[in-house]
């Protein structure tokens, strides 16, 4: 089963998954800087499957896009 994403970006941030609203995103949050973000992208990668590369670090930024990749993956688990 898919970690969901406030978790999953909560963890890699190590913070309370409280402080993370549903807008937020690179420099948005005082755990998600550049540092923060790498966490963020090696916890996609772990638990989405996501490469990383310089397309996917620009378009996992924020939480909405993360929420829609979890979304997506979800619905395609579901048609399986």
């Amino acid at each position: 089963m898919l970690m969901r994403p406030l978790e999953l970006v909560a963890q890699a941030l190590e913070c309370d998954p409280g402080t993370i609203p549903g807008d937020s995103g690179l420099n948005k949050h005082p755990k998600w800087d550049s540092f923060g973000h790498l966490a963020i992208m090696v916890a996609l990668e772990q638990q989405y499957g996501v490469a990383i590369n310089d397309e996917t670090i620009r378009k996992y930024e924020a939480m909405p896009e993360i929420q829609a990749l979890y979304d997506s993956l979800n619905m395609n688990e579901g048609r399986g």
